[in-house]
C-alpha cells in the first residue's frame, strides 16, 4: 500500500501445505505461513531508483513443534537496500541486506530481477535470489526447513498478468544448488493490488 509517493507498507502471508516423505511415511500440516510486515522508504528517484526497506516476520500461531513445521515460530527483522531502473518496456532491479533470525545464525538475503511487458497486459519476470550467511550452516540430526540454517541460489520464472487494480502472477521457483535447503521447485500462483 503506497501511502505517500515515497513510502510504502506490505503484509504478505500465504496458506502453505508441506509434506514430508520417510521412513515409510508420509506427514503434513496446512496453515499460513508467517506474516512478514515491510516499510519501504524511497530515497532516490533517479537516474536510479533507490529504496531502504525495515522488515519483521511474525509467526502466525502454528505449531512450530510440529513437522513438518510451516515456519520457525520466532519473529525475525532485517533491513535491505534496493536498486532499479526501467528501460521503457524493461526494468532491472537488486537488493541486498541483512536479517537478524530470531535464534538462528543471522542472514544475508539478496535477489535480482529483471522484467519485459511484452503485450499491454503481459508481463515476464525472471529472478536469481538466495541467502548467504556469516557462518557456516548448522547441520541438524532431522532436518526441518523452516528452522534450518540453510544457504541457497533459486531461480525463478514468472508471467503476469496485469490487470486494474489486480495483476495475476503464475511463478515458478526452483533451487539451482544450496546446502542445509530444500531442493525442488515451488510453484505459486499470487494476487498483486495496485492503485
Amino acid at each position: 500500500y503506497g501511502i505517500t509517493s515515497d513510502w510504502t507498507v506490505t503484509a504478505t502471508t500465504a496458506l502453505e501445505r508441506a509434506r514430508s516423505r520417510g521412513n515409510g511415511q508420509v506427514i503434513q500440516q496446512t496453515g499460513l505461513s508467517d506474516l512478514t510486515l515491510q516499510l519501504k522508504r524511497r530515497i532516490a528517484s533517479a537516474p536510479l531508483v533507490v529504496s531502504v526497506l525495515a522488515e519483521a516476520k511474525v509467526p502466525t500461531g502454528y505449531d512450530a513443534s510440529r513437522a513438518p513445521a510451516l515456519g520457525s515460530g520466532r519473529a525475525d527483522a532485517g533491513a535491505r537496500l534496493a536498486v532499479g531502473r526501467g528501460f521503457g518496456a524493461l526494468y532491472i532491479s537488486g537488493e541486498a541486506g541483512y536479517r537478524a533470525r530470531g535464534g538462528r545464525a543471522d542472514e544475508i538475503p539478496f535477489a535480482l530481477e529483471a522484467g519485459v511487458t511484452v503485450k499491454r497486459s503481459v508481463m515476464l519476470r525472471g529472478e536469481l535470489s538466495g541467502v548467504g550467511s556469516l557462518s557456516a550452516p548448522v547441520v541438524e540430526a532431522v532436518f526441518e526447513p523452516a528452522r534450518a540454517e540453510s544457504r541457497y541460489l533459486s531461480g525463478g520464472l514468472g508471467l503476469v498478468l496485469l490487470g486494474d487494480p489486480l495483476d495475476i502472477v503464475f511463478a515458478a521457483d526452483h533451487v539451482l544448488g544450496g546446502r542445509n535447503a530444500l531442493a525442488g521447485t515451488r510453484f505459486s500462483l499470487s494476487v498483486w493490488r495496485s492503485d
